[in-house]
This record gives structure tokens, C-alpha cells and sequence, in this order.
């Protein structure tokens, strides 16, 4: 159950409420919305002038949802780029920054090719202890040039706190890889971020507790939340992962926020990552990310999936297609 408070409701009375409810109150969209959740302890919920509509959304995610913003949100990068207006943005790069020749050749080509978001890892969570970390602190000036000489706009991972503040200075586009997306510290730090957060979704996690995690950003203070489907791990071993775009009908319908949509990470290998962009371009997807690398035979990171500039052209191209052919403009 949420409650929206008449908007000239005192603080004393509006924290009144939120004790005697056990709920929480948040300002979202502008809106002062008491979330009770249930009544416990057979409390009851107030009435009166004081309340303005009640909404009755009986998920723990109420705040991606469609029942307190039946609008989509559109997501502001920068002055002119914007995720969730009806087009299809194109995010392409490295998937770790290696070097400066690397970065600068990635980034010519791809801004040879119009595209304006681009996506490198400096702090990159490995699951082997042997496998390149990422240049970390090492590279933030690095990345931080290649967004100004080449005038692009940046998205790069956190994983923790720790590095978190460097990250903001350099970011337009702050991603939270899947690996860390139950990590409640850095969901609330995320939260308290100008710059909107791209949520990616565990490779085992359901799609309430997607929606859950969302709802930790933007109950803490940042309404710009652009959700990740980047394929979930099933009893199939042909893939890396499995597209899952049964979820992502399921986010369109229930939530406002924006989906990207990343088929590099769900396939694992080069030679699918087209098909399955093409296949979400026809979705329709909000943008779609994908790995591409300037020698991918020396790649230190997801060698595997990363395509050569040839092979992301010719994507670039398909996907325009798909999209012009659903209605949709590729950005």
C-alpha cells in the first residue's frame, strides 16, 4: 500500500505518519509517497486530508512500477542523449580499458561510425584471480581524456564504495555490473548520485529482486535507473548465458524505467552477438550494448564474445534496419 501526502503536509506530521504506519517515506518524481507495505500489528492506515490518492501495488517494488508512474521515465545523458524517448540508443566499446592506443583506436572508429555513448571497465569484477582486473585508479585520466578529446560520453562499472567518487567525476553513465547487484551499500551510494545508474542484472537473480534492487536506487534519491538484461544462467551450456526475453516483456509491461538489452554478455561468442542484437532492436529494447575491440585477438577481457570493427559495422547496419523496419530510430 502506498500512500501520496497532500504536498504541503509539515515535516513533523509527515514523519507522524511514517511512524505510525512502520512505513517508509520517500520523495520520488516530486511526489511524497508513504510506503507501508502492510498494516503490522493491526495498525491502521490514516485517513483524511492528509492522504491524497492511495495506490494498492501489492509487489515490494513500488517504485519502478507502473502503478506510482504510469509514464515512462526518459533518462537525460549529457544535454542532447536521451534513453527511453522512443529510439534506440547504440552503446559500443571495449569491455576493459587495456591501454591508450586501445581506448583512442576504439574510440575514432566508433565515433567514425556516429556512435556517442561509450563503454570501457577500468574496476573490473573477475571472477578468476588470475584474469585482468581492469587498470583501476591507473586509468581514470586515461578514460577521462578519451571522453574529452574524442567528445563522447562515457559509461564505465562500479563494484564497491571504494572507488565509487573517482568513478562519478569521469561517468555520465554509472553501470553496476551483476555481480554486484545485491550490494546494498553501493545500491544506497547510487542512489544519492547525480549521474543516472545502469542496473544490470544478476546472472541468477529473478526479476523481482531486479525490480527490488531498483527500487533501493530509487527510494535513496535517484529516480534515473536504466535496467540491464545481460542473459541468466540456466541448466544450458551452450551459451554463456540465456537471453531472457521472456523478462523483458515482463519489465515493459510492469515498469516505466528503460531497458537495455546487452547480447555480447548473454551469448559469450562473437558470432552470435548480431543475431541477437538484431533480436533486440525488433523488441524494441531502450538501447543495446555491445563489446567491440580494435585486435580482438589480444583482448585481456571477454575476448571470446568482443567483435572486430568489420563485424560491428555490419551489426550497426542490421540493427538500423530492424529498427527502421519496427518503427523505432537508431541513435
Amino acid at each position: 500500500m502506498i500512500l501520496e501526502l497532500r504536498p504541503d503536509l509539515s515535516s513533523d506530521r509527515a514523519a507522524e505518519l511514517e511512524r505510525l504506519t512502520g512505513g517508509r517515506l520517500v520523495v520520488f518524481h516530486g511526489r511524497s509517497l508513504l510506503i507501508c507495505g502492510t498494516a503490522e500489528g493491526g495498525r491502521q492506515l490514516p485517513e483524511g486530508e492528509d492522504i491524497g490518492e492511495v495506490i494498492d501495488f501489492p509487489e515490494d517494488w513500488p517504485l519502478a512500477s507502473l502503478a506510482v508512474r504510469p509514464e515512462k521515465t526518459v533518462i537525460e545523458v549529457g544535454e542532447d542523449l536521451r534513453i527511453g524517448d522512443g529510439s534506440t540508443l547504440l552503446i559500443a566499446g571495449p569491455c576493459a580499458a587495456e591501454s591508450e592506443g586501445q581506448l583512442r583506436a576504439s574510440a575514432a572508429f566508433l565515433v567514425s561510425r556516429g556512435i556517442r555513448l561509450f563503454r570501457a571497465g577500468l574496476f573490473k569484477p573477475r571472477t578468476s584471480a588470475y584474469s585482468f582486473p581492469g587498470l583501476e585508479f591507473d586509468g581514470l585520466e586515461l578514460l577521462a581524456s578519451i571522453r574529452r578529446d574524442y567528445d563522447l560520453k562515457l559509461i564505465t562499472e562500479v563494484y564497491d564504495t571504494s572507488h565509487f567518487d573517482a568513478v562519478e567525476e569521469i561517468a555520465d553513465v554509472i553501470q553496476v555490473g551483476s555481480k554486484a547487484m545485491f550490494n546494498l551499500a553501493l545500491l544506497r551510494r547510487c542512489g544519492r548520485s547525480p549521474r543516472p545508474i545502469l542496473l544490470k542484472r544478476f546472472f541468477s537473480a529473478s526479476t523481482r529482486e531486479w525490480l527490488q534492487a531498483a527500487d533501493v536506487i530509487l527510494s535513496a534519491g535517484n529516480p534515473n535507473v536504466i535496467l540491464g538484461e545481460r542473459g541468466i544462467r540456466t541448466f544450458e551450456n551452450r551459451s554463456r548465458f540465456v537471453f531472457d526475453l521472456n523478462s523483458a516483456v515482463y519489465i515493459r509491461e510492469n515498469s516505466h524505467l528503460p531497458l537495455l538489452l546487452d547480447p555480447s554478455h548473454a551469448i559469450g561468442r562473437a558470432s552470435g552477438v548480431r543475431a541477437l542484437a538484431r533480436a533486440a532492436a525488433a523488441f524494441g529494447a531502450d538501447a543495446i550494448m555491445v563489446e567491440v575491440h580494435p585486435e580482438v585477438d589480444q583482448a585481456r577481457c571477454d575476448r571470446a564474445q568482443a567483435l572486430d570493427h568489420r563485424a560491428f559495422a555490419a551489426l550497426q547496419d542490421e540493427v538500423g534496419d530492424v529498427c527502421q523496419a519496427v518503427g523505432r530510430k537508431l541513435v
